[in-house]
């Protein structure tokens, strides 16, 4: 009577369970990552680059063997199997053995759903999954998907990546013994991985290999043969050579911070749709690699699309093993990559391109603070008045000072507070104390090449499930936040860090990173940053190096090397902006300001 009524319960319990919705396993934790031009560019698998494979694309001693040593009676049961519970039971207590009593549907509904916790109530929704595995999928695949979700140590799921780390092989090329070695990890992996404890890894290869040869997969023979084999581990380091790995790690961290990366959520898989340029994105991890220093600092770089919010590529760092973002999470001082925000301020307030002031050295006394004394990076100084035009292609920071005291310290901080720069105004604010982020620090780069129009900055453009449910759709918001005609008096001046005709007390900036093609640009050093960022009608570019423990900088010139290489890699024309009828264009000597016809063009509002 108690067999028939727990008969007709489990019925039941089945029956209901069946008509819940069922628990999604379309290729679990897989993640295709695609480009601007919906181009797959990366697939992934538990944080593991690699595809799903198919039961077809499996090595079939893999199947025989964890349904010999974890299920023998997989194809048979609905999800539970007393009779294994009772082996593992019997196991653990006579033979001192670790076999457990779940079945492969539980593990699978465990790995994919849940936490490791032990509780009642884990356990009653373990079996609530195993119950619905089991009525809405076929046995193939859930043992595919087992198969390619079980942890094998090391963070590595799945029989494929298991089997590129311990024998640098796929699993296709793998010999039985290599396979039993790595089904046996399952059941302990931080016991039987056989680079923690090789002694224990071959003995649990050595119980698969026995429960094999009990079901008759092999014959006596073989398996005598086969557990006396000495089985040659090749640990092959995970390494990162696809250049989209950088977006991947980004990706990681945004799917965080927008609560997409719950394991429910990535049990139904993802397909990510990004900005990506790939081709971009090739050059610039090429480039990053080319010019990495040999010290302990760092890089990173964002390319942006002009007149968009689309991050075309990035490089959160040179050392892929440090996943940490230096391109969008660390916050540093600006520098002088500021000046430009200034300059644009006084353009507004009056000052011209061809303003000269005094940029001898000198100690500023304003009222309400300690005696400022701003010094230049060459250490060397104007002996005669300095235009605008000078001081962008020089970086003098005595006339970013004065201009800043001209323009006013309030009017300044309310530009740089509208453009997320954050902390008081104050003298040394023109030199670029205030700190900011390299997105953000690009991006208003990527305003003045929008001739003022601000995008929010956007990687990630749209996430489906597999089955297509839509789980996030971001577009760029677009702000006008400059005035066009300052902006384009500004852009022509920011060619001066390439102007020959600037050669003066000191030489332009990127006068020896001369680009193919017209860019506008500006430098900013201190003695652990050092920044090149720059733009055209097409494309923002912004380039940094230096170290994370704010240590000096070896090497100050990598970010001009990686800016000009990309310059030249991304732009194949002249692009550069038509100035309407209200820019009067000047062919001049750009020290003295005179007019000439060997002379530099710059730009300047025409006067009413």
């Amino acid at each position: 009577m108690t067999i028939l009524f727990l008969t007709i319960l489990c019925s039941l319990t089945y029956m209901v369970i069946g008509l819940l919705p069922k628990a999604k396993m379309i290729h679990n934790n897989e993640i295709t990552i695609y480009d601007k031009n919906d181009n797959i560019i990366m697939q992934t698998t538990y944080d593991l680059e690699g595809k799903y494979l198919t039961l077809e694309e499996i090595n079939p001693d893999f199947i025989a063997a964890f349904i010999a040593s974890e299920d023998e009676n997989f194809n048979k049961h609905l999800g539970f199997s007393i009779q294994g519970i009772i082996r593992a039971i019997y196991n653990n207590i006579f033979n001192d053995t670790t076999q457990g009593g779940s079945t492969i549907t539980q593990q699978l509904a465990r790995s994919l759903f849940l936490d490791n916790k032990q509780s009642f109530k884990r356990k009653v929704i373990e079996a609530i999954y195993t119950i619905s595995l089991e009525t809405h999928y076929e046995k193939k695949d859930i043992l595919e998907q087992y198969l390619n979700s079980i942890y094998l140590g090391h963070n590595l799921y799945g029989i494929e990546h298991a089997s590129q780390y311990y024998f640098n092989k796929t699993n296709t090329d793998l010999s039985l013994d290599e396979v039993c070695l790595i089904v046996g990890i399952a059941s302990a992996p931080n016991s039987f991985a056989p680079d923690i404890n090789y002694d224990l890894s071959i003995q649990r290869r050595n119980y698969v290999l026995k429960r094999l040869y009990q079901i008759k997969y092999i014959e006596q023979k073989k398996y005598q043969k086969l557990i006396s084999t000495i089985t040659k581990i090749n640990i092959k380091n995970i390494t990162y050579q696809n250049p989209a790995t950088p977006f991947y790690f980004y990706l990681k961290n945004f799917l965080r911070n927008n609560s997409l990366d719950d394991k429910k959520i990535l049990a139904k898989g993802l397909k990510i749709y990004t900005t990506i340029d790939y081709d971009i994105q090739k050059e610039l991890y090429e480039s990053v690699a080319s010019y990495a220093p040999n010290d302990n600092s760092e890089i990173s770089v964002i390319i942006m699309k002009a007149n968009s919010g689309d991050i075309l590529a990035m490089m959160g760092g040179y050392n892929l093993d440090n996943q940490f973002n230096r391109a969008i999470n660390a916050i540093r001082p600006m520098g002088s990559t500021i000046k430009p925000l200034l300059y644009y301020l006084a353009l507004k307030c009056g000052l011209e391109p061809t303003t000269f002031l005094d940029c001898s050295k000198k100690d500023f006394h304003i009222n309400g603070y300690e005696t400022y004394s701003p010094t230049n990076a060459s250490n060397k100084y104007a002996k005669n008045k300095i235009n605008m035009i000078e001081a962008i292609g020089l970086s003098d920071n005595i006339y970013a000072t004065k201009t800043l005291l001209l323009v006013g310290l309030n009017n300044f901080a309310n530009l740089l507070k509208n453009f997320n720069i954050e902390g008081d105004c104050v003298p040394a604010s023109a030199l670029g104390v205030n700190e900011s982020s390299m997105i953000n620090i690009t991006n208003i780069y990527n305003c003045f090449a929008s001739l003022g129009i601000y995008y929010t900055p956007r990687i990630v453009k749209r996430i489906f499930t597999l089955d297509d449910q839509l789980l996030y759709n971001q577009k760029t918001i677009a702000i006008k936040k400059l005035e066009k005609p300052y902006v384009l008096v500004l852009n022509q001046m920011l060619r001066a860090p390439f102007d020959r005709n600037l050669i003066d007390y000191t030489n332009p900036t990127l006068i020896n990173y001369q680009t193919n093609n017209y860019f506008a640009a500006k430098t900013g050093t201190d003695k652990s940053n050092s920044y090149t960022i720059g733009f055209n009608p097409l494309y923002t570019i912004g380039v940094w190096t230096g170290t994370d423990n704010n240590e000096p900088l070896s090497y100050t010139n990598i970010s001009k090397k990686i800016f000009q290489d990309m310059a030249n890699k991304i732009t194949t024309n002249n692009f550069w902006y038509n100035p309407p009828n209200y820019i009067e264009i000047k062919n001049i000597n750009p020290i003295t300001a005179n007019n000439t016809i060997n002379g530099s063009i710059y730009w300047q509002i025409k006067k009413s």
